[in-house]
């Protein structure tokens, strides 16, 4: 699941994922990605309550950064998951590269 909200207070935006963000659900999580309206320039990631994630994923969500760059957008994450799957995204090499698309 997507959902984006507005900070009004730190004029930021976030985008928020959680439940399952694997290949089962790729699809309509892309889906509610391309239907999200990113308007600030400030993006906070917020990954939580998530029931499975895997590399399909973090794919999508490589692309998207990818994209937010292209727009000239800062990003930052909040991880909020279990050991396991935070370990996924570190040995998969995604944090590492996470950090090299990040503007900061």
């Amino acid at each position: 699941m997507v959902e984006v909200t507005i900070d009004s207070e730190h004029q930021l935006m976030n985008v928020i994922f959680s439940g399952f963000l694997d290949v089962s659900k790729i699809e309509s999580t892309y889906g509610e990605l391309l239907s999200s309206h990113i308007t600030k320039d400030e993006i906070v990631i917020v990954i939580k309550e998530v029931d499975n994630i895997d590399l399909s994923f973090l794919q999508l969500l490589h692309a998207f950064l990818l994209k937010l760059k292209k727009d000239n957008k800062t990003f930052s994450f909040q991880w909020d998951v279990e050991p396991e799957y935070f370990k996924l995204v570190e040995e998969s090499g995604f944090i590492a590269d996470f950090n090299k698309i990040s503007n900061k």
